[in-house]
């Protein structure tokens, strides 16, 4: 599975890039009619007038076609690769940000304290197999969108978006047996358009993260609050204790409204 996802992934890449390329420069001729940093703002409306099975997709189109990620700023303070030690976000992330989740963390400062992010604060993170990675190894995208939900609370939208297989062989599905009971079928409607080739992840138990405490989350489509993000996020915050020492620095944080192990957060208490 891991080596069809990196083709896949590797096809993808070549085509979103010559994409995004395309839309950027066809726009150029508004460019001088906004501020720079407009496209990278984010847009706190971003769901206004979609029915809720719409909303993955049009944040999709947004990072991808309209406002393409990687023109965003990166991570404060972190290279282009991270490595990291979580599941289901791989072993090195790339992660990217629009201007008003940037401007919260720095405001913030490197501490270990909450930090507030506004409305329309998008977070992207690309995860990758191996502490070396490269572009075309690309996994999959987990991504975070603040928004004021239906109901009127602001929170963040979390979706895992993976490359769609071609085929579900016969080794795929006897993964799914052996970790979730059951064989997990593609599910069409999960799959995403401009650009085509990538889905709405759904557990199935052929993930390369996949570990036997994730069955009870087979089936679980990623998008919304999944409760796989929920519980892990909120688990977040247990420190690692070693004989006397509270360590931070080996992958665990929970602070503020987005909740991950990227060292930003992360520091050594003395006991």
């Amino acid at each position: 599975m891991k080596r069809k996802y990196k083709v896949i992934s590797a096809f993808f890449l070549m085509n979103v890039l010559a994409v995004a390329w395309c839309s950027y420069v066809g726009t150029q001729q508004n460019a001088a009619a906004q501020s720079p940093d407009v496209a990278h703002q984010g847009d706190p409306d971003l769901f206004k007038g979609l029915e809720a099975k719409d909303w993955a997709q049009k944040l999709w189109t947004y990072i991808i076609i309209e406002h393409f990620y990687r023109e965003w700023k990166t991570f404060p303070g972190q290279q282009t690769f991270s490595t990291e030690l979580e599941a289901p976000h791989g072993s090195s992330v790339s992660t990217y940000l629009t201007d008003q989740a940037y401007d919260a963390l720095v405001a913030a400062g490197n501490q270990w304290q909450p930090v507030v992010m506004p409305v329309g604060s998008i977070l992207v993170k690309e995860n990758y197999p191996s502490s070396t990675p490269a572009y075309e190894d690309l996994l999959s995208l987990t991504v975070a969108y603040k928004w004021t939900d239906p109901t009127g609370k602001a929170q963040f939208y979390w979706v895992m978006y993976t490359p769609t297989p071609k085929k579900v062989t016969e080794e795929m599905k006897k993964q799914m047996l052996a970790n979730c009971g059951k064989v997990i079928e593609p599910d069409p409607s999960l799959e995403l358009q401009n650009p085509s080739g990538w889905q709405v992840h759904q557990i199935n138990g052929s993930e390369s993260f996949f570990t036997p405490d994730l069955k009870q989350y087979c089936g679980e489509v990623q998008s919304g609050q999944p409760k796989l993000c929920i519980d892990c996020h909120n688990n977040a915050n247990d420190p690692i204790v070693v004989g006397n020492l509270t360590n931070f620095n080996i992958g665990r944080s929970s602070l503020g409204d987005y909740i991950w192990a990227l060292r930003w957060f992360q520091k050594q208490a003395s006991p």
